[in-house]
């Protein structure tokens, strides 16, 4: 077997390595932690992506004071970027060999970047995939996909940024402390991304296929979960979130909807109900600053939604195994349980 070696770096300003650096274990722990969530939550093909960023990842650790600045190579260039935190890629030189084009995966974070931080990028890293043709990058890091034109400098193509940011934002969260909390910048893509994911970060099914994947299935199953036939998920890849706006409500209601419809279990639906109900309360009351009068209002309404689409599940449920039992008890017995809920056959 295999065995995946790992040569993460420290690096300075100017790229040099930081040799014993005060955080370095806490940095080491953090970068396996997030390796592992990712191998347990990704698709077989992507796992290969997972390996080979753990081997190479650097790590840049700029000057706070000097303007949180940091030098970004590219093409073998230096080109100097300012920043709080990011998670890059940088080109030490484009040599194409059966493996395609050399790329260096990197995070930059100032010298006191909060372990939230560290990981949000982390994830970032971690999630970032490119396919070069020609003078063309094609790059995909989580939910957002970019076309990029080296010759020209300029993105050709680029969507689900914004989902991006909530979907990483609300998988740190349910890493490090299991539900949503500061919502740091993306608000209201951060609340959208754990209705659409609802709980949990291993083999569910959002993270998978959207967060690693090219989002296809589990498009199709939002479009054919959903009832609002007005709303579709390619949607979600291309709007910034606003709870605010009464024209984003059916948004965050399909999000609603998908996932509890998603649910085969009258146990699973209890938990997802549970933990959408927690999310907006979380939200309503006081982890998000800068929410209004008007955010209260639809989150009121949002939270009915919950508790609609969740009844409606739980009577769904109870008929389905409510005419399940009927037809295994016929088998048995030739007849209907006493307790049959259904008129499905004739009782004996």
């Amino acid at each position: 077997m295999h065995m995946v070696q790992f040569f993460m770096r420290i690096l300075d300003y100017n790229h040099e390595e930081i040799q014993g650096h005060e955080r370095e274990q806490e940095l080491r722990e953090l970068v396996a932690l997030v390796k592992e969530t990712c191998l347990k939550s990704c698709p077989e093909e992507w796992r290969e992506v997972v390996n080979k960023t753990y081997e190479d990842l650097n790590i840049i650790i700029f000057d706070i004071q000097s303007g949180r600045k940091y030098n970004r190579i590219l093409n073998g260039e230096k080109t100097e970027e300012t920043c709080n935190a990011g998670a890059l890629y940088g080109i030490d030189e484009y040599v194409e060999d059966e493996s395609g084009f050399t790329y260096k995966h990197m995070i930059a974070i100032h010298p006191k970047a909060s372990k939230h931080q560290i990981v949000h990028e982390l994830f970032h890293a971690f999630s970032t995939k490119h396919i070069r043709d020609g003078e063309v990058d094609k790059s995909k890091v989580g939910a957002k996909h970019t076309t990029y034109d080296y010759k020209n400098d300029k993105d050709i193509e680029s969507y689900g940024q914004i989902l991006n940011e909530g979907m990483t934002e609300a998988i740190t969260q349910q890493l490090l402390s299991g539900h949503i909390q500061d919502t740091s910048g993306y608000g209201d893509e951060v609340l959208m991304a754990h209705l659409l994911q609802g709980q949990g970060i291993e083999n569910n099914a959002f993270v998978y296929d959207v967060y690693f994947g090219d989002g296809k299935a589990f498009g199709q199953k939002f479009d054919q979960t959903i009832s609002d036939k007005n709303v579709n998920f390619a949607i979600y890849k291309n709007v910034q979130f606003d709870l605010e706006n009464q024209e984003h409500l059916p948004l965050f209601k399909s999000a609603i909807e998908c996932t509890l419809k998603r649910v085969k279990t009258a146990e699973g639906l209890k938990q997802q109900t549970d933990y959408l109900q927690d999310c907006f309360n979380k939200y309503n009351g006081g982890f998000y600053p800068f929410r209004t009068d008007e955010h209260e209002k639809h989150i009121t309404g949002l939270l009915e939604y919950v508790t609609q689409i969740s009844n409606e599940r739980m009577s769904e449920s109870e008929a389905q195994l409510g005419e399940q039992g009927c037809q295994n008890e016929k088998k048995v017995q030739g007849g209907c349980p006493p307790n049959c809920p259904n008129q499905c056959c004739n009782r004996v």
